[in-house]
């Protein structure tokens, strides 16, 4: 079920990016697990409708309460620096405030190498156009999730509004029921 694999995706990621898991290469060079180096092919496609979930993980059968819908404009590619993770992120267990998730998220990708070499990855953007979500409200999420009163980060949702965001997080959304 897409709504399913999209949403192990996302917590695959989120465990990898917080641990600094990934598989080392046979020249040691620190790489993307294999299962979340692309992004699906359906959330390259403009014009496609596109979702990002969070909230809801570990409870079996719960579905995420906090969604965002759009619809892809475009989407690009880019090459990153591999950059280490600060090393108090390895036992930080929650962020203090919005501003700190904030200042998180803008150093992501990155990822703990211990021992391995460091190595360039390709991190492809997706442009959309929000037409739907739902976000938290209560005060208690502000450090949580990218999604926040309205706001994906620090944009406002609005439909004639554009936003990047790693296509690793977006899957294709679910057909309407008719």
């Amino acid at each position: 079920m897409l709504h399913e694999r999209g949403r192990w995706r996302i917590v695959l990621l989120g465990l990898m990016l917080a641990s600094g898991t990934g598989s080392a290469a046979e020249d040691g060079a620190l790489r993307l697990a294999s299962g979340l180096a692309a992004p699906a092919p359906e959330v390259l496609q403009t014009g496609r409708c596109v979702r990002y979930e969070e909230g809801g993980a570990g409870l079996l059968g719960h579905s995420p309460p906090f969604w965002l819908e759009g619809e892809v404009v475009s989407f690009r590619r880019e090459q990153r620096p591999w950059r280490a993770c600060p090393e108090d992120w390895r036992t930080q267990a929650r962020l203090q405030d919005r501003d700190a998730l904030l200042a998180r998220e803008r150093q992501l990708p990155c990822g703990f190498a211990d021992e391995a070499t460091p190595a360039p990855f390709e991190v492809v953007w997706v442009k959309l156009r929000p037409r739907r979500w739902e976000t938290p409200w209560a005060r208690a999420w502000a450090s949580q999730g990218r999604l926040y009163r309205g706001l994906y980060l620090d944009e406002p949702l609005r439909p004639e509004a554009e936003l990047e965001i790693d296509a690793r997080l977006l899957f294709a959304c679910r057909p309407e029921s008719p």
